[in-house]
């Protein structure tokens, strides 16, 4: 099969889209951190216990939402390790 890429040009490759996606989830994380301030001061103005309510729900999505940020990242940074891995693999061979 041909080789249409240089080892060094894969790796720089996944290098450059590895650093686009931290980028990205970087972005997320702070705007969901943000958002959970936001809640967290929401709830504790909250006037009647079914704003209070609607405000605990919102901060459990939050959370919910971090940890899916967290899974993403552990997930991305094992298909992308297995990419490079494969892809130098097949170059070498």
């Amino acid at each position: 099969m041909w080789n249409l890429l240089a080892n060094e040009d894969i790796s720089a490759l996944a290098n450059t889209i590895n650093g686009i996606v931290f980028a990205l989830l970087g972005l997320i994380a702070v705007g969901v951190i943000i958002l959970a301030v936001w809640i967290g001061f929401k709830m504790a103005t909250a006037t009647d216990d079914s704003k209070r309510k609607d405000a605990k729900m919102q901060l459990i999505y939050c959370v919910v939402g971090v940890i899916a940020v967290i899974l993403i990242i552990v997930l991305w940074q094992t298909v992308i390790r297995g990419v490079i891995e494969n892809a130098l693999t097949d170059a070498q061979s």
